[in-house]
């Protein structure tokens, strides 16, 4: 007779070894390898280790379709979706399972014994995990936090896939830090915290006009450090950038979730206030250049 253990010792085993063998595993752990030799390793020493449960009853009350815990390095799941999949492992695959905590992950701030506060960064971390998700699995797939999705991608379009490693180093500090604007990250990521609170009250808690209030606040947050980034470059153009910006949008399906005219309407708003913010500033240096000039004479 096989014991209870046994059995349980088994059925972690042949949940370990269907993702071994399946499609988001390799989708993910070559995206990873192709990044980082040493992200495709770290993905490697937690997936030894991993444990894998169907628990729907735990999911259906986080509401929530799969759930990855660093602490216990385990992902419980009611839908073998694929896509759910890829996601839970990527968060796997920016934890450090040997670190002290053992809940060291993404870009998650985690507060220590003697503060009290809540995490930072954990819903631009859930953004940046199904960009990455969608940058494995080749496809946009914004069903899952649509809007920080959509940060995310933004901040990769200007920023380039530099924007990810302190993702998988597990480090919130590094991530802010790489922005010149290292308030304006700072805001953008409260604000989004604050925006997810009030979206996902219940019906009779719910504030939309406040939702819509820290929607408007990380939209400008988030053109903020795109623009006064892209400005930088060669070739900037400000009718190019509206329009790779508004493709995003689109490409996000964020029409599906939220009111695209709301969010055009704040980003073109924005945009422009920067851009003379740019040109009064370009033309003031133009003048004391000028000076400079005559005081030379």
């Amino acid at each position: 007779m096989i014991s209870k253990r046994s059995r349980i010792e088994k059925i972690k085993y042949n949940n370990r070894y269907k993702i071994i063998y399946s499609t988001p595993y390799r989708q993910i752990y070559k995206y990873l390898n192709r990044l980082s030799p040493s992200y495709a390793k770290n993905f490697m020493i937690n997936i030894k280790y991993i444990e894998i449960d169907y628990d729907k009853e735990t999911c259906e009350m986080l509401n929530s379709q799969g759930i990855y815990t660093s602490l216990y390095n385990a992902i419980l799941y009611k839908d073998s979706y694929e896509g759910i999949l890829t996601h839970e492992l990527t968060h796997m695959a920016s934890t450090n399972i040997s670190s002290t905590t053992n809940y060291s992950t993404g870009i998650i701030a985690i507060p220590n014994h003697h503060c009290k506060k809540r995490n930072k960064g954990t819903i631009l971390d859930e953004g940046i995990t199904q960009d990455i998700t969608n940058h494995a699995r080749k496809i946009v797939d914004c069903s899952v936090y649509p809007f920080p999705t959509f940060i995310a991608s933004l901040l990769y379009f200007s920023y380039g896939i530099r924007i990810y490693k302190p993702y998988f180093q597990c480090d919130y500090s590094k991530f802010v830090n790489q922005f010149d604007d290292r308030l304006t990250i700072k805001k953008l990521i409260n604000n989004m915290e604050k925006m997810n609170e009030y979206e996902n009250r219940n019906k009779h808690k719910r504030d939309k006009q406040t939702m819509l209030y820290y929607m408007k606040k990380t939209l400008e947050n988030a053109i903020d450090l795109v623009y006064h980034n892209e400005i930088k470059k060669k070739n900037y153009n400000l009718n190019t950038l509206i329009y790779e910006i508004y493709y995003i949008v689109e490409n996000k399906k964020l029409d599906m979730f939220y009111d695209t005219k709301f969010i055009y309407e704040v980003i073109l708003e924005r945009l422009n206030k920067l851009e003379k913010q740019n040109k009064q500033k370009l033309q003031a240096t133009k003048i004391i250049g000028k000076r400079r000039v005559l005081c030379k004479k």
